[in-house]
């Protein structure tokens, strides 16, 4: 089973550390999009947000997506190859608890899927 977290993100440097690190050992890739300019509102200037995740270890792309489901499928296009995409806000934080109960829930996602393939239901 291939776990991938897909984030969007826009002048996030204040919480993106936190995000990625309580899901690093829980997911194979960690994939953020940062926009160079907001969907809508205020254009600020960059705030490292692109340099925190790289460092992070995060495959990371910076662009301009006009609207958020834009900006989605592109990351869902990158990632297709994986059985699961978390798609996670970029300060949202989880305990080892939630992903031990997370990765319980794919894994039952998965036989589920297989069991409907083999049983034709």
């Amino acid at each position: 089973m291939k776990i991938a977290s897909l984030t969007c993100a826009y002048n996030e440097a204040s919480t993106i550390g936190a995000a990625l690190k309580c899901t690093k050992l829980f997911v194979d890739k960690q994939l953020v999009l940062v926009s160079s300019k907001p969907w809508s509102g205020y254009e600020y200037e960059p705030d490292g947000t692109f340099d925190i995740a790289e460092q992070l270890g995060a495959d990371v792309y910076e662009d301009f997506w006009p609207t958020q489901h834009e900006q989605l499928n592109f990351g869902l296009e990158l990632l297709k190859e994986y059985d699961f995409i978390l798609i996670l806000d970029a300060d949202e934080l989880y305990t080892a608890s939630d992903l031990k109960t997370l990765k319980l829930w794919c894994g039952k996602s998965i036989i589920q899927a297989k069991l409907n393939i083999v049983t034709g239901k």
